[in-house]
């Protein structure tokens, strides 16, 4: 989604986030850090397809940001660093995904130098990772939006004419959004995108697990609940 658009929406109050992504499990100190890994695995890929972007004001359409790529999985090394790159086209959606991903809970641990620089190295294997898997989960999603802009122009134009009341393009707006997002989320899983996206994060998890004190892991692990909430 332009990150502009998501501005404007948000300012203009037309946000509606649909609810329906599973609320985050609580992640209990005690049980294995191997445990704990696989449920932050879970919730990270829970809040795929789930942040909906969907506003009321028919120009903007169907849209979800980021494409429904929960921020988790878009991270790379470059948000390691304080500021983006200038040449980052997107600065905004840059510092969104930061403090909306596991990275932002990694700020607050007073890391060492040579700790950072095991992360960065590990990053760069999570991008190469997850890389395929990002550009098919692109391509679902513009596929996918595709087909149901045109049905959301039907909406509008009937609404527009006066086939449907105010009430009916509502509640069928809504209807087409929640029919969307479920579908994606099929789609998702049909490709084994979860199989895919899983498997990276675990495995950066795993490394960041050995990387981290057990102070500054139970810290993250904690920190990460609320992202999550």
């Amino acid at each position: 989604m332009n990150f502009r658009h998501f501005k404007y929406a948000f300012a203009a109050g037309l946000i509606f986030a649909l609810a329906g992504c599973q609320k985050d499990q609580s992640i209990d100190q005690n049980i294995s850090g191997d445990d704990q890994i696989g449920l932050l695995v879970e919730q990270s890929w829970n809040r795929m397809a789930s942040e909906d972007l969907f506003p009321e004001n028919p120009s903007f359409g169907i849209e979800m940001l980021n494409e429904g790529i929960a921020a988790d999985f878009l991270l790379d090394e470059t948000y390691l660093d304080e500021m983006p790159d200038p040449a980052n086209d997107n600065p905004a959606n840059w510092y969104y995904i930061r403090d909306h991903s596991f990275l932002h809970c990694l700020s607050g641990l007073q890391l060492s130098d040579e700790q950072i620089s095991t992360i960065r190295g590990t990053m760069q294997g999570y991008e190469a990772c997850k890389e395929n898997a990002v550009q098919r989960a692109r391509a679902v999603y513009r596929e996918l939006r595709m087909e149901y802009q045109q049905t959301f122009h039907r909406l509008v134009s009937a609404y527009r004419n006066g086939t449907l009341t105010e009430r009916e393009f509502r509640r069928k707006v809504a209807e087409l959004r929640t029919e969307f997002r479920h579908e994606l989320r099929r789609l998702h899983l049909r490709e084994k995108l979860d199989q895919a996206f899983k498997r990276c994060l675990r495995e950066f998890m795993e490394t960041l697990h050995g990387v981290l004190t057990d102070r500054q892991w139970r810290s993250f692990v904690e920190c990460y609940k609320g992202i999550s909430e």
